[in-house]
Formats: C-alpha cells, structure tokens, sequence
C-alpha cells in the first residue's frame, strides 16, 4: 500500500484499488494464508478483494485456480457469518455484486469453495469524502501459471506476472489512470493491491521513475514491502508444511529479479522510460511538468 501527498489545503482524497478484475496474477493474499496439510483444508485462494460501492453494493473479486464453484456469505458478526443465507455464488475465478444488505459498520463476507477452507475478507474502509477508482490491472489473465510444483516455476510466475503489469492492455490502462488521478493534484492519493506489494510495488516504481528518482532507490522502496510484510508472511509460511513453504515463499516475497523483469519489459517494449510513459501511460511531457512541480520539492 502506498500513501502520496497531494497539495494540503485540497480536502478531497482518491483512494485507487489496483484490482484484477475475473482473475489476477497475484500471489496469495495476505488475508488469505494457505494453511492446512492437503487439498481438503488447504485455503485455495490466491487473491480476494471487497470494495463497498457508492450506491451501498458490494463488488468481491475472488481467484482460486481449480476450484469450480464458491458460496459467499455475508454478515456483520464474523464467527456468525455461516449460520446465515448465502447472498452469491461464483466459480473459481469471478468478480460478483451483492445488493440489499442493510446500514451497518462492518459487513464481512465468507468465501467457502466447493473444496478446500473457506476465506473470510471485508471491504475496504472508504473515507469520508474520497473517489474510488478500481484500476483493473490484469483484466481476464490466465491464474494457471501459479499451479506450480517447484520454487523456481513460482518465482519464473511472478516474473512473468510483473512483465504482465507492463505489457496488458489492461495494465496500461490501469497505471495511466492511478498518475492520472495523482496528476489531477485534488488531495492525498492513496492506492492499493490485495496483497500491497505487486501491482501496488509497480505503481510505486513507475511514479518514482516518471519523478525522477535513481534507479537504485526505486528499487530499494519496492524491498521494503519484504521488511514491512516479515510477520505476516512468516505467519503464512508458519501454517503451511516444510515442503509448501518454499513453494510459496516466492509468492510472497518481492525480489530484484521481479521488478527488473518490469523495466525489462519496458525497454523491450517501448524501447525506453520515457517512451513508456508516453506511448504506454499517455503521459505526456506536460503530464510529467504538472507531476513534478506538485510532488518535488527543492
């Protein structure tokens, strides 16, 4: 997750969630550790999100490779979700609204597949006042690539993954409107991915690039998610069995040979940063003017 600075006296905020849309690249979601000894207790979901909407619905997005339908249930005591009607279904990878859940503090939804441990999640808390841009990075990506058997295959998965955030149609479109919304210079931005570290760790180093940071400090703020999420992955990696752990570490790392495998795609493919951003992203050198002088200082 990323927080930027917009100009102190706007009163407005942007909230951007970097969303996958029917299906997502992303390694298991934070919420979502992938415990248990074998395919019946195992959790089977690789990312999930929930994003109450303006008009009160809520939108979930869920990806669970080779699960073929998931019953959602909703309540607003989470140890009493599952005594309660469920409000959707959906398959393995899907996105769903539900409607005409009544005014409350907190709802949270209970994701139980057809076969492995059920995922509970709850929406995003949308301050008072904020826009909410869903920024659908991925758009219908295959999730089968993260059906893998050895620690090298994953960490080859989420090379390709970030090469993905590059080169998608949807990606494009999805980073051009997160500077677009920082551009627009209406408040603080703030923008986020399921697990905070992959699409969100693009977004970050395409803003710092198009900003002028150097290289090597892009890339130290993109490690630090590795700092930031210690505990929580360690915490994952507690309730999995010695030979899932380094299978799925690769997963919830970021690592240097990730976020090179983006500017790589960004040089085989446009031949360069700044025609990146200008082809890719549609940011123009007045764009980049208007980005600087609202974010640099000195």
């Amino acid at each position: 997750m990323a927080t930027i600075p917009g100009r102190p006296a706007a009163a407005a905020a942007l909230a951007t969630a970097l969303t996958a849309g029917a299906a997502t690249l992303a390694g298991p979601a934070a919420a979502a550790p992938l415990a248990g000894q074998d395919r019946h207790t195992r959790i089977p979901f690789t990312a999930a999100t929930a994003t109450q909407q303006a008009d009160g619905s809520f939108t979930l997005t869920w990806t669970a490779p080779g699960v073929r339908g998931v019953t959602v249930y909703a309540g607003t005591d989470r140890d009493r979700i599952r005594h309660r009607t469920p409000v959707a279904r959906g398959n393995g990878s899907t996105t769903v609204t539900v409607k005409g859940l009544a005014a409350a503090d907190r709802w949270y939804f209970d994701l139980v597949p057809d076969r492995g441990g059920q995922l509970t999640a709850a929406p995003d808390r949308i301050p008072a006042g904020a826009t909410v841009v869903a920024a659908n990075v991925l758009g219908a990506a295959d999730t089968g690539a993260f059906n893998v058997t050895r620690p090298q295959a994953a960490v080859q998965a989420m090379v390709e993954a970030e090469r993905t955030m590059v080169s998608a149609d949807s990606a494009r479109s999805a980073y051009r409107s997160v500077l677009d919304a920082v551009g627009e210079g209406h408040g603080a931005v703030l923008f986020h991915c399921t697990a905070g570290k992959d699409r969100t760790g693009w977004a970050g180093a395409t803003l710092l690039t198009a900003l002028g940071v150097p290289r090597a400090t892009v890339e130290a703020d993109y490690l630090a998610s590795n700092t930031y999420r210690a505990e929580a992955d360690a915490a994952v990696l507690a309730k999995l069995p010695p030979a899932y752990q380094a299978l799925y570490k690769p997963l919830l790392d970021v690592r240097p040979e990730y976020l090179n495998a983006g500017f790589d795609e960004v040089a085989a493919g446009f031949g360069g940063f700044d025609r990146y951003l200008d082809k890719g992203l549609r940011q123009d050198r007045h764009d980049l003017r208007d980005l600087r002088r609202d974010l640099l200082v000195g």
